[in-house]
């Protein structure tokens, strides 16, 4: 697999349950296994840390 460039909502569905958590720990696990590299903008720490916040503020995700 080529290296990619990752959305930062692919990333925050590596820690949070929704709808293609599974997709994208899939290809986080396939990156993994043949050794490429996944690519994201400084902007996605903002965008990934607000997209938890919303999460939890909303009772749908813990601190666990």
């Amino acid at each position: 697999m080529p290296d990619m460039v990752v959305d930062s909502s692919v990333v925050a569905k590596w820690v949070l349950p929704e709808v293609d958590t599974a997709k994208a720990q899939s290809l986080l696990a396939e990156a993994a296994r043949t050794g490429s590299r996944l690519i994201m903008l400084d902007l996605a720490y903002p965008e990934i840390a607000n997209a938890i916040w919303k999460q939890y503020y909303r009772g749908l995700a813990t601190l666990d």
